[in-house]
């Protein structure tokens, strides 16, 4: 098929006569929409590697699952949340069914611990002692919503509070997962859909499975989503973290913990004779402890910090590690040994798994891998990340498929692509696309940045922000987001504002975030302060969201170790880090937050930057000329009558 019948196709469907333009309610032509789905079309067809940058009110989901029904390929979509995952099942996809294409085939993907666990639901149901006893309250709405799901997803549990200990215990990690040796392997909610993947048009996945994927696939142990031919990215300035993930490999003592909990699990219910089962119980015991002394010797503080030499060369924790990774190996040749069933297979691989990489995080003996540790909350990691995943993509990804599409809002800086071909290993033939967004962001926003404050390393910055913002807030009548790159800046300005306003003040952390923005966008006046998580992924169009504060210009943390290595690393080889990697970086952060203010043709609102690096330092000009054209102004007074030129909320 030719471009240009390509083109017709995509014309029929997108144009202004266009079909969606009889069955979409407030439909618009969108000729960057209709462009963007036609180079998709193209390149699913014709093959090769796509670049979109689609600007806020493209409409690039429907600009790409179109393409993708039309194509005649198995089509992978990899967003970069669940939450899009589900938008795309539960509104597009219909809609799509509906008017366009009633037979088109589209299976929703999920990682493991996204799916109730058969097995594990029946085997906590034989248990004499319920782990926790709040669970048993529960019981009766768990038993009622398995007796009438069809897919097992976690998202089908509102009433289940997030990170409840219940879910732990009745599905199953990658790791977990007996396969096909497990007695509940016909009724897998898991098999079951991914059958149905198999026979799909479209699959839509997260990035996280995706890259998952990757890995088991080159690993030679089979695949996780079926077979396919093209695979396009959306929310792609994500790939490059989500594949650092993947591509290496880390060992908690969380991770051995549940491993131990898993061995006693299965030695309890197996048909052991009782001496057998205490002298195996015991070992565990032991190993436990090993665990915990172990762990509770690394010399962490909160946060990741590098690990600077090999653990197997320091006097006392080497010695250790040894040990450990030596009894690790062993547990997992006594679980091959103690039962012939097939379930037991899995544990006695993951012991392994985790005694090979305890030894190779140990002995830091791969140049291209930084290694780091982090103390968590409630566990401690020992890991290792690739300084580059551009060779692991050549090898691993583009020369398995014929046709790639990356797409997100924020991709260029300075509107070129170049640093994030230079991040994923894209080559010059790479086809490049960048549709503006048809806001008018000329008419509809300002932007605010003050001259006379300090910069951010003052130690009255956050002081001196929280007039600002109060000011600001003062001339927007509230209905802010207020953006902190750091946890410290946000609760500080909190403390400092908290009993000045006269707005409702939500900040993150004090309920979880779906209660936060369901609050945040009912009352229009209100106020949220937050940090990273709440940069993208959020939609509130209308009155609530006229004001997008953000403190400082969102550099990542030099120090971090995946960071720090990658600056080294940029160094070793004669390039700037600054420029090449540092600034791009913060420069798409920026874009992502400033993203939240106009999410419509009617929003109006203003951006404030509260950092005066960006009017006196060079990089500046990097930054205000990756920004949607927009009027500037240092005058608070030109603030407070944009808020009064438009009507009140």
């Amino acid at each position: 098929m030719s471009k240009a019948q390509n083109n017709n196709k995509i014309n029929r469907i997108f144009g202004p006569d266009g079909l969606l333009a009889g069955c979409l309610p407030g439909f618009e032509h969108r000729p960057g929409q209709e462009k963007m789905a036609g180079a998709v079309l193209d390149v699913l067809i014709h093959e090769g590697k796509l670049l979109v940058e689609a600007g806020t009110g493209i409409g690039k989901t429907l600009a790409y699952l179109v393409p993708a029904a039309l194509s005649g390929r198995r089509v992978v979509i990899a967003t970069g949340t669940k939450n899009l995952q589900d938008q795309i099942l539960s509104k597009e996809v219909p809609f799509l069914q509906k008017h366009l294409f009633p037979e088109l085939a589209v299976v929703c993907l999920k990682g493991k611990k996204n799916y109730l666990c058969l097995h594990k639901w029946k085997r906590l149901q034989m248990q004499s002692d319920i782990p926790f006893s709040e669970q048993l309250d529960l019981w009766p709405r768990l038993n009622a919503w398995i007796a009438e799901t069809k897919t097992g997803d976690r998202a089908e549990l509102p009433w289940l509070p997030d990170k409840h200990p219940l879910w732990n215990d009745i599905s199953s990690s990658a790791e977990q997962c007996l396969g096909s040796a497990c007695t509940e392997a016909e009724a897998c909610y898991i098999n079951i859909l991914r059958k149905e993947a198999a026979k799909a048009d479209i699959i839509v996945v997260n990035h996280h499975l995706f890259f998952s994927d990757m890995v088991v696939r080159d690993s030679g142990y089979g695949e996780v989503i079926p077979r396919h031919e093209a695979v396009i990215f959306d929310e792609a300035h994500h790939i490059e973290d989500v594949a650092t993930t993947y591509l290496g490999y880390s060992v908690s003592a969380h991770r051995l913990f549940d491993l131990i909990r898993d061995a006693e699990q299965e030695i309890n219910t197996g048909l052991l004779a009782s001496k057998t089962k205490l002298a195996c119980l015991k070992k565990l015991a032991q190993l436990r402890e090993r665990v915990e002394t172990f762990f509770n010797l690394l010399p962490v503080t909160e946060g990741r910090v590098n690990i600077r030499r090999p653990l197997d060369r320091e006097p006392v924790l080497g010695p250790l590690q040894e040990a450990l990774t030596r009894q690790l190996a062993e547990q997992g040749r006594a679980m091959e040994d103690l039962s012939a069933k097939d379930e037991v297979a899995p544990l006695s691989r993951r012991f392994f798994d985790i005694a090979r990489d305890m030894a190779a995080i140990a002995t830091m003996e791969d140049p291209n891998m930084i290694y780091w540790l982090e103390k968590k909350e409630r566990s401690v990691v020992l890991a290792a990340s690739p300084l580059d995943v551009t060779s692991a993509f050549q090898a691993k990804l583009y020369s398995q498929l014929p046709a790639f599409i990356f797409t997100s809002a924020t991709l260029t800086v300075e509107k070129i692509f170049d640093f994030f071909k230079s991040r994923v290993g894209l080559d010059e033939e790479t086809i490049e696309l960048n549709i503006p967004s048809p806001f008018d962001y000329a008419r509809q926003t300002l932007l605010y940045i003050p001259k006379n404050i300090p910069e951010p390393q003052s130690p009255v910055f956050c002081a001196a922000i929280s007039r600002e913002i109060e000011s600001i807030l003062d001339a927007s009548s509230g209905r802010a987001l207020v953006l902190f790159t750091s946890y410290r800046n946000m609760e500080e300005v909190y403390h400092i504002i908290k009993y000045r306003l006269p707005f409702p003040l939500l900040l993150q952390g004090e309920k979880p975030r779906p209660i936060l923005l369901e609050i945040f966008q009912r009352d229009v006046h209100s106020v949220l302060l937050a940090t990273n998580s709440f940069w993208e992924g959020i939609d509130v169009p209308g009155e609530s969201l006229s004001c997008v504060i953000i403190d400082k210009l969102p550099f990542g943390v030099p120090s971090d170790p995946v960071m720090k290595g990658r600056i080294d690393w940029l160094s070793r080889q004669g390039k700037n880090p600054f420029s090449d990697y540092q600034l791009p970086l913060a420069v798409l952060s920026l874009r992502q937050g400033i993203g939240r203010l106009i999410r419509s043709g009617n929003d109006r609102g203003l951006l404030a930057i509260l950092d005066v690096r960006t009017l006196k330092r060079g990089y500046g000009r990097t930054f205000l000329r990756s920004l949607p054209q927009t009027r500037l102004t240092h005058d608070l007074e030109e603030v407070r009558r944009f808020f009064l030129s438009a009507p009140s909320p």
